[in-house]
C-alpha cells in the first residue's frame, strides 16, 4: 500500500509565482521607495518643529540626495508595476497547462527502491544549495532549485528522499511530452524552432524554466510503500 507524501496542486504553484525571485525583488524595491518618501517626508517635519526655513533645507546635501532618489522612485515605479503585472498572466498560463495535461494522463511513472543516492552541493564554493540525485528503477532524478514546477525540497530535515532503499513511487513529467511553443513570444519568429535554427540565444521556451536542466523532468507526486 503506497501513502502519498506529496503531490502538486494549483495553490501550490500559484503561491511559487507570487515568491519567485522578480516579485521578491519587487516588493524589495517598493520598500526602498517607501523609505525614501519617510525621509522625505520626515525632514520636512523636522524643518516645521524645528522652525527651519524651507529654503535652507533645500540647500543641505542629505536633503538633495534624498530628493533625486524619491524622483528616481516616482518614475521607475509604475515601470516595475507593469513588469511585474505583465509577467503574471503568462507565468499562471504556462503551468496551467503544464497541469492540467499531468491532471488529463500525461505522465510518467518509476516505481521501486531508490539507488544511486547522493547529496551534492552547488553555489558559492559548492557550499550554498544541498542538492539530491538518485535512481529510482534507472531513471535519474534531481532535486535542486533550477526549476520551479513541482517537488524540488532538499533541505535535510524536509526532502522526502531520504536514502537508498527507500520503497517510492514518483509521478514526473518530462520536458519533450510538452508544446515548448506554449507561451512563447517572440516577434521575430513564427515558431521556437525557427528561433532556435537562427542561432539566437537569451531566450527560452517558457516550459523549459518548468522542469530541471539535466534531467528534464519534473516531480508531480510522491508516494511510498508501507
Amino acid at each position: 500500500m503506497y501513502n502519498t507524501l506529496y503531490e502538486i496542486t494549483r495553490n501550490s504553484y500559484l503561491k511559487n509565482i507570487f515568491i519567485s525571485g522578480e516579485k521578491i525583488f519587487f516588493i524589495g524595491f517598493i520598500v526602498f521607495v517607501c523609505i525614501v518618501f519617510y525621509l522625505n517626508y520626515s525632514l520636512k517635519k523636522l524643518c516645521k518643529e524645528e522652525n527651519i526655513p524651507i529654503q535652507e533645507l533645500k540647500e543641505d546635501e542629505i536633503y538633495k540626495k534624498i530628493r533625486l532618489l524619491k524622483y528616481i522612485s516616482i518614475v521607475l515605479l509604475p515601470i516595475f508595476v507593469i513588469l511585474c503585472i505583465s509577467s503574471i498572466p503568462e507565468d499562471i498560463a504556462v503551468r496551467d497547462y503544464v497541469y492540467n495535461q499531468y491532471k488529463s494522463g500525461n505522465f510518467h511513472v518509476a516505481e521501486g527502491k531508490v539507488e544511486k543516492y547522493e547529496v551534492y552541493y552547488t553555489g558559492k564554493n559548492n557550499t550554498d544549495f544541498r542538492n539530491v540525485k538518485f535512481e529510482i528503477d534507472g531513471i535519474k532524478f534531481d532535486l535542486n532549485n533550477t526549476y520551479n514546477f513541482g517537488y524540488n525540497e532538499t533541505s535535510t530535515a524536509n526532502c522526502l528522499i531520504k536514502s537508498n532503499g527507500q520503497n517510492i513511487k514518483i509521478t514526473y513529467l518530462l520536458e519533450d511530452d510538452f508544446d515548448p511553443n506554449f507561451g512563447r513570444k517572440s516577434n521575430k519568429y513564427e515558431s521556437y524552432d525557427e528561433y532556435i535554427k537562427n542561432g539566437e540565444t537569451g531566450f527560452l521556451s517558457p516550459i523549459s524554466i518548468l522542469f530541471d536542466e539535466d534531467t528534464k523532468i519534473a516531480i508531480v507526486k510522491i508516494e511510498e510503500y508501507k
